[in-house]
């Protein structure tokens, strides 16, 4: 069932065009490095903020701040990308 959902994730997101939006993300190991010097919120903070399946979680840095770029399937079937900001937590857009 997972297959599924990553394809028409992967799909969604070609014809969004939003490979580009990573270009600002950290990779893996910064990413680890962040967390574990507590600079952002764990990413099992964010799973309780977003409202559905949380299919992605990106760290990365939009005009200056660090947020969360969360992919989540929504009960509806409807997939939305979120921004969660990565120090507070709190939902910081659509």
């Amino acid at each position: 069932m997972f297959h599924g959902k990553a394809t028409l994730l992967c799909l969604l997101m070609v014809f969004a065009g939003f490979g580009e939006a990573h270009a600002a993300c950290l990779d893996a190991a910064a990413q680890r490095a962040a967390i574990q010097s507590g600079a952002v919120v764990r990413p099992n903070t964010v799973r309780k903020v977003v409202n559905g399946e949380l299919l992605d979680l990106t760290l990365c840095e939009v005009k200056g701040k660090l947020v969360y770029e969360a992919t989540v399937l929504k009960s509806t079937g409807e997939v939305v990308r979120l921004l969660i900001d990565a120090k507070t937590g709190a939902l910081a857009g659509r």
